[in-house]
């Protein structure tokens, strides 16, 4: 259904900018650009209001980077019509709202960076449907509920950071699948109150910080992660 709904807005935004489209080039906080480009960095540029719908013209970007801005407003669930997005970088912003669940359908993308905005909804399922997916961080942000179980689907996931947020319940032991992860992040949450056994699985695992949470037990599994270097509790 959410599929549905997603290609009906795809339909509709192309409409609106069916003139725009055809011209192959976008005004974009004071600056033209040719609706093929790959690459749309602009960090630290003072850009403010909500991110623009025409950005979803730009059917060919690969890197979206606009870290370090005063961006405020919600992601529009029309993201997912970005479907060659490798890199999404959002990161120190004003950004709140939910992540959408139209996240899942980038098939491309390989780094989600939202960390430092007012995001505030629960972590969405769909995020496991990402299979490129090696890099998540949302660190600082107001994400509550549950890890999904779903996130055991991310078989690249190399770096996941979603501390400093208010997650709760345990950690799903499908974590215990992903066995190229090296850092872990989930400190910071007070909620967090079960540490999976499968914990253990994780051979290439380098960091885990799970600090200032509710943990009560350490599974003695962890103990035989031998390329663990950095551990908080």
């Amino acid at each position: 259904m959410k599929i549905c709904c997603l290609s009906c807005s795809a339909i509709i935004l192309l409409l609106c900018f069916a003139r725009l489209s055809s011209a192959q080039n976008v005004e974009l906080w004071g600056v033209n650009y040719s609706t093929s480009t790959t690459i749309l960095s602009r960090p630290a540029s003072s850009i403010t209001g909500s991110l623009p719908s025409e950005l979803m013209l730009f059917t060919s970007l690969t890197d979206l980077n606009l870290v370090n801005n005063l961006l405020s407003g919600t992601i529009p669930t029309q993201i997912g019509l970005l479907t060659t997005i490798g890199s999404i970088a959002l990161d120190n912003n004003l950004i709140s709202g939910p992540l959408p669940s139209e996240l899942g359908v980038l098939s491309s993308l390989t780094s989600l960076n939202i960390a430092g905005n007012k995001l505030d909804s629960q972590f969405p399922s769909e995020i496991g449907r990402i299979s490129n997916l090696n890099r998540i961080s949302l660190f600082s942000n107001v994400i509550s509920g549950v890890i999904p179980m779903e996130i055991g689907n991310l078989r690249f996931l190399k770096y996941i950071d979603i501390g400093g947020n208010k997650l709760s319940g345990k950690i799903p032991s499908e974590i215990g699948l992903l066995n190229l992860l090296t850092a872990i992040y989930f400190d910071g949450n007070l909620g967090i109150s079960l540490i999976p056994s499968q914990i253990g699985a994780l051979n290439s695992l380098q960091t885990f910080f799970i600090s200032a949470n509710n943990i009560t037990s350490i599974p003695i599994t962890l103990c035989r992660v031998s390329s663990l270097r950095r551990l908080l509790l």
